[in-house]
């Protein structure tokens, strides 16, 4: 993540260079305020996701990894696990269960709230009224370039993407 904070400010100097010599100040500014709004709504997703696992890790809803490493090279998609022959018997008692725990497993309000947090982070909801309120000032100012301003909002995410997969090898 530390990367991304490095790598992140050092784009938005080249996209806001690109769009000053390609269509000036104003272009330049359409380009830094929809940059930093992407920037701001990909960041505190990414946080309020991250949140969210590990609220799930620890409350045990998200089951612990219970292989060993050499379980995870050999089989990494778990297909050869567990291969049992079943009845149509144990099939049919197996759906009328699961059926009976749903019918008793109706979500109330404080469940679907506490799926929904991510979605509803302040950080989150702050992040898209900075994006609209940018929109907003950008048009009625007549310095919207409309193009630099969406290519300019798909560029973080790209640049994050880049940077997790590279992490990964």
């Amino acid at each position: 993540m530390k990367r991304v904070l490095i790598y992140l400010p050092i784009v938005a100097l080249f996209v806001v260079a690109i769009f000053y010599i390609l269509s000036g100040t104003n272009g330049a500014i359409s380009a830094l305020v929809a940059y930093l709004s992407a920037c701001l709504i990909t960041l505190s997703s990414i946080n309020s996701y991250r949140k969210m696992v590990e609220a799930r890790l620890r409350d045990g809803i998200i089951p612990q990894e219970d292989r060993d490493e050499l379980d995870k090279i050999e089989d990494p998609h778990r297909l050869y696990e567990d291969d049992e022959e079943i009845d149509e018997k144990e099939v049919s008692d197996i759906i009328k269960e699961e059926k009976a725990k749903l019918k008793h497993s109706k979500r109330g309000l404080k469940e679907t709230l506490k799926d929904s947090a991510p979605a509803l982070a302040p950080v989150k909801i702050l992040s898209y009224i900075i994006l609209a309120l940018g929109f907003i000032w950008l048009k009625s100012n007549s310095m919207m370039i409309l193009y630099a301003y969406l290519i300019s909002l798909s560029i973080p995410m790209f640049v994050i993407i880049y940077i997790l997969i590279s992490e990964k090898r």
